[in-house]
């Protein structure tokens, strides 16, 4: 059961991942500035680290509250890009899609190394073995991406 709710929030993450990537690449939303305004980390064992901050859009010079990434520094400025709905900002440009990806890239590891294990024929290991060190490869870039940021 645990395993199976591991992958369940691992697909959950790539997904999201692959949409934040999305927003990052400029291929939804708008863009503009984003101005992080605080940075604050739960209580507890578990707790994720929240950004908030204010978007300024680059047609309009437009403000709006919105939810930003979670590895911003508070009170520094970066270029966004913004999503439809307008409560969430992304870093735009290519260290932003890198580091949305950390899931997407450790969900295909797992899976291809996995099915690596499970079915060891010569053709299938070998395709899925490269899979897996492309992904592993991608999921430290990703990290990397984050801890630049």
């Amino acid at each position: 059961m645990s395993a199976t709710l591991a992958v369940g929030y691992l697909g959950y993450q790539a997904v999201t991942g692959l949409m934040n990537a999305a927003l990052s690449a400029g291929l939804v939303g708008e863009p503009g500035t984003l101005l992080v305004t605080e940075c604050r980390s739960g209580s507890g064992r578990r707790s994720l680290r929240t950004c908030t901050g204010v978007f300024t859009y680059a047609s309009t010079g437009d403000r709006v509250m919105v939810k930003a990434f979670s590895w911003a520094e508070s009170s520094a400025v970066y270029p966004a890009q913004i999503n439809a709905g307008g409560d969430r900002a992304n870093l735009r440009g290519v260290l932003g899609v890198a580091a949305s990806l950390p899931f997407f890239w450790f969900l295909l590891a797992l899976c291809s190394g996995g099915l690596w294990i499970w079915y060891l024929d010569e053709l299938v290991g070998r395709v899925a073995g490269r899979v897996c060190l492309v992904a592993a490869a991608g999921f430290l870039v990703g990290l990397f991406a984050m801890a630049v940021s």
